[in-house]
């Protein structure tokens, strides 16, 4: 058995400082940054996951169209207003992947949240879970990236850039009639 200098009261007592000089590193970040305005009435999202969704989002849509800040909202209020509907063990798998999103970065880069990152670093960490050689990071990634795909392509603005033409139902057939 290897000897240590710390008993486990020390250990626990240096992680809990580490911890709260991370928490204090975030808080100064925090200060520091405008966190934008959340859409209002979020039934499965608490603030902190919607602000997380909202960065994610404002990432992975950057340079698109229809992606200004009242369309990344609009996306915010569709992914809430579809795990409002869902089981709830999907919808705490859901925020347990946007924390550990917001809060793995602090550990390699630049010790602040993924929201308090700006697009060009949290591209950076989107990088580095999307090539991870930790499965749970890869699926983290693929998953709320597609979530935040779907949410973007759902909306009618962005049908005609698509190639969507819309909904089968109540279409014309070739006949002309519905």
């Amino acid at each position: 058995m290897h000897a240590t200098s710390f008993d486990r009261r020390q250990f626990l007592q240096g992680t809990a400082g580490l911890s709260a000089a991370a928490f204090v590193v975030t808080l100064g970040g925090a200060c520091s940054h405008t966190v934008p305005v959340l859409p209002e009435g979020l039934q499965a999202l608490g603030a902190q996951h919607a602000e997380t969704f909202r960065a994610l989002a404002e990432t992975v849509l950057a340079g698109l169209p229809h992606t200004g800040a009242e369309d990344i909202a609009g996306i915010v209020r569709a992914v809430d207003a579809a795990l409002a509907t869902e089981h709830e063990i999907l919808r705490a798998k859901v925020q347990d992947a946007l924390l550990f999103l917001e809060w793995t970065p602090q550990f390699s880069l630049k010790f602040k949240a993924f929201s308090l990152l700006n697009v060009g670093d949290r591209t950076v960490v989107l990088q580095r879970f999307a090539q991870s050689p930790l499965k749970i990071k890869r699926t983290v990634y693929q998953g709320l990236t597609a979530m935040t795909l779907f949410a973007y392509a759902d909306r009618e603005v962005t049908w005609d850039q698509i190639g969507y033409s819309g909904p089968w139902v109540g279409m014309p057939n070739a006949a002309g009639s519905p």
